[in-house]
Parts: structure tokens; sequence; C-alpha cells
């Protein structure tokens, strides 16, 4: 019974294979145009700059695509591109023919409000072409577009001495401020460097869009040279990213002068002025 199964099961695949292996065949007996990578250039984009999107198309089918268009069509959740538009053309783009396993690349210039908020903004956008005899293809397409606000923690003011000699006691101060349109968080001033800091870290929180604070350290130099300070800002941004901004400063330390006193005289000097004085004593009968 089982061997009967078997030679029955071997016997229909036999007779559909030719038919399902038409069947495949048939089905890209057609142009067959797809996406194979979207970017934006810069990444991310930053809210009221100008960035282009780069659409990447192949061709996978046996016959060429013709009357290729890309046409950017909408937020999605949105009516229309809501912050987004699209620089010199409208929003549709034309790239006539590709061939079989060709590739071709769309490029949307682009910009987008600088009010709009940083978060995940999804494009819809829309493929069409035809065949050789003219049928037409479409499909509908989605890409995600981040938008994120940069260098929003700013330091400035930094106080750092330039110059010191081995074993001073320094100060290193500075303010840092949100100069973005939204808060951020887990603020963190880190100061590093080959000296002995106090404190070396301040860690802030949250800081709302305006917000300025400073700090303040002591630091005791204990090499000599030159010695290479940098504080560094960090923090959270909404979309969760961390960023970090810099400055970098230099201490040129030099070992401790002598101090030679007045009243030090060299010894060759001391029995010079010493015979004299013993001279004027004995002329005036004083020694």
């Amino acid at each position: 019974m089982k061997r009967s199964f078997a030679i029955l099961l071997t016997t229909i695949t036999i007779l559909l294979f030719p038919m399902l292996a038409m069947q495949i065949h048939a089905s890209v007996n057609r142009p067959v145009v797809v996406i194979q990578s979207i970017e934006t250039d810069p990444s991310p984009v930053t809210p009221g700059n100008e960035f282009k999107l780069k659409i990447n198309l192949e061709n996978e089918g046996n016959q060429s695509a013709r009357w290729v268009t890309l046409s950017l069509t909408s937020i999605e959740g949105r009516e229309g591109l809501g912050s987004f538009s699209v620089l010199n053309n409208d929003n549709t783009i034309h790239l006539g023919r590709i061939d079989k396993d060709e590739e071709a690349q769309g490029v949307f210039s682009m910009v987008n409000a600088g009010a709009i908020e940083p978060g995940i903004y999804n494009l819809n956008f829309l493929l069409k072409y035809t065949n050789h005899n003219g049928i037409e293809y479409e499909s509908n397409h989605v890409t995600g577009i981040i938008i994120r606000e940069e260098n929003l923690l700013s330091l400035f003011n930094i106080n750092i001495p330039s110059e010191a000699e081995l074993d001073d006691e320094i100060y290193i101060e500075g303010e840092f401020a949100n100069l973005g349109k939204y808060d951020i968080e887990s603020v963190m001033i880190k100061i590093q460097g080959d000296i002995d800091i106090s404190p070396s870290e301040y860690f802030v929180g949250t800081m709302a869009s305006g917000d300025v604070d400073m700090f303040s350290s002591n630091a005791v130099v204990s090499k000599s040279g030159n010695i290479d300070i940098k504080i560094e800002a960090s923090y959270t941004d909404s979309m969760n990213q961390r960023t970090v901004t810099s400055v970098d400063k230099k201490i040129q330390v030099s070992e401790p002068k002598e101090d030679l006193s007045q009243e030090q005289i060299p010894e060759e000097d001391e029995g010079f002025f010493t015979s004299i004085i013993s001279f004027i004593k004995r002329l005036f009968g004083l020694g």
C-alpha cells in the first residue's frame, strides 16, 4: 500500500512539474522593476536643510520596462507631503527605459521645514512602467526618513590656563546650553586629561530648550610638558541617539623656577664685601 502511494505521488509530481514551470515562466514574462535600496544624503536629515532622496531600481523581469516613473505622493497618515518639498522639479521623476537586468537611480532633491519635529517620517511613492506592448504595471512603496537635530548641546566660555608650573592647582570652568528647540536627556559633562581633576564628571540629567548651566573643577598639575585637556558634553535626543561634542585645550607646564633673593650672595662675592667692611671698621677703630 505504501509503495503504491509513493508511485502515485511521484506520478502526480512529474505531471504537475511542467505545468508549474510553465506558470512560473509565464509569470516573469514581463518587466519586473524592484526597489533595491533607498537612502538619503545626508543621513540623518536635519530640520530646515536640503537633502537628496536616492532610490535605486533594477529590472528583474525578462522584458524591458518603458516609461518608468517614480512619484512621491504623500506622508503616511497625512495628505500631501506635509513639511517636505521637492526642489527644482515636481513630485514625479521620469526614468525612461530600464532593460532586463539593468539598474537605474531616481533622485529627488528635497527640503524640509525648519519647524519639523525630530522623528521618523514615512514617504509614500508610486512606481509605474509599461512593457513593449503598452501594458501598464504599478506598485506602491513606502520609505522611512529620519529627522534629527544636530549639535543641540553647546560648550562655551571655557576657562583653562594655557600655562602653569608643576604642582600648581588650577581651575577649569565653562558653560553649556541646550540650543535646540526640544528637551534633551541624560546630559553629561566629562573633563579628561593627564592631571588630577576633581570632579571630573557632572551628570546634569534633563535640559529643557534654552537652559544654560555651568561647571567648575579643581585640578593639580602633576606632569610637566604639554598637557591635553578634553571637555566632553553628551546627551540623548528624542530618537534615543547619543550625541557627543567636545572642546580640546592645551596647558604648557614648566618646572618651578629657583627663587634667588637679593640676600643670597655668591661665595666669591662674600669675601670681597667682607674685606671692605673689615677695612672700614679698622679705619674708624671699630674692630
